[in-house]
């Protein structure tokens, strides 16, 4: 019997993309230079170290050839191919558009920035 469970995610995944680009392109016109972005959590959730086919994995293989990126990940990776930024004060910073990609309560700090 075919699982329907791994493309059901896949999709939800995608869609994620899409809805996170449409934001991008709503907001991108307001900079007068290519906006510098943020991902909130490279991985999957909290408590994992796996990336493959996040929605923020997704997000940084799109912009990484467009846009400087900066990364914010409380889990530990395997994967080094992502610079993490370690400072959450500096990372909200230095980013002109914020992707929070899953739910931690560390990113509530986004508020201190408006």
């Amino acid at each position: 019997m075919e699982n329907a469970i791994p493309k059901s995610i896949d999709r939800v995944n995608n869609i994620q993309l899409s809805r996170y680009l449409k934001i991008y392109n709503k907001f991108e016109k307001n900079f007068k230079k290519k906006p510098k972005i943020g991902i909130c959590g490279i991985t999957y959730k909290n408590n994992t170290s796996l990336t493959t086919k996040s929605p923020g994995e997704q997000l940084y293989n799109y912009f990484k050839k467009k846009n400087k990126i900066y990364i914010f990940e409380t889990n530990e990776l395997n994967n080094k191919k992502y610079i993490i930024e370690d400072n959450i004060d500096t990372f909200f910073k230095k980013s002109d558009i914020i992707f929070v990609c899953y739910k931690n309560k560390i990113f509530n700090k986004w508020k201190q920035f408006k």
